[in-house]
């Protein structure tokens, strides 16, 4: 099955948040407590929909089911991006859809920095940024604790400058 991506409309929010929701419901999920009070999300959804600084981008399978998302925030010169795709999307390349969508967004708004934070466990996430051309720019050891799992992970902080100055 194809699937597409695009800037996300009013009309997406829900369903992306359910992806989000399923995948947080995963056995071996890496969201572990997350995610928060489902209103809270909702508010920050139609916040950054409204925002000049920030995009949120849906993938969408070809039968019209939203199958991931991701969220950019930032100020203008930095924006942090959040991705969800769903479980059985995984791996097909809907990830690398939605970021490099981001990454092109950003470089049309100016955007200097995006980064992202993964969980020290999620490899294939890792390689899927690295593949992208980000590259580790810190851990944070012992950040999040997972309630599912009963477990403390590092968070590797990951970023790509989109300009052309050596940093």
């Amino acid at each position: 099955m194809k699937y597409s991506v695009r800037p996300a409309v009013e009309a997406d929010i829900e369903e992306s948040i359910d992806v989000l929701y399923a995948a947080a419901a995963e056995p071996d999920s890496y969201l572990g407590s997350m995610p928060p009070d489902r209103e809270k999300i909702l508010v920050q959804a139609h916040e950054l929909l409204a925002s000049p600084t920030g995009l949120v981008v849906v993938a969408e399978a070809e039968d019209g089911a939203i199958i991931g998302s991701l969220w950019a925030m930032g100020d203008g010169y930095q924006t942090e991006l959040r991705l969800n795709v769903a479980r059985e999307w995984r791996g097909r390349g809907v990830g690398s859809a939605m970021i490099t969508s981001a990454i092109e967004w950003a470089r049309a708004q100016g955007i200097v920095k995006v980064h992202l934070g993964v969980y020290g466990p999620n490899v294939d996430a890792r390689r899927l940024y690295e593949r992208l051309g980000f590259v580790v720019e810190g851990t944070r050891p012992r950040h999040y604790f997972h309630a599912t799992r009963g477990e403390v992970w590092d968070i590797v902080w990951m970023g790509m400058f989109l300009d052309d100055e050596k940093h």
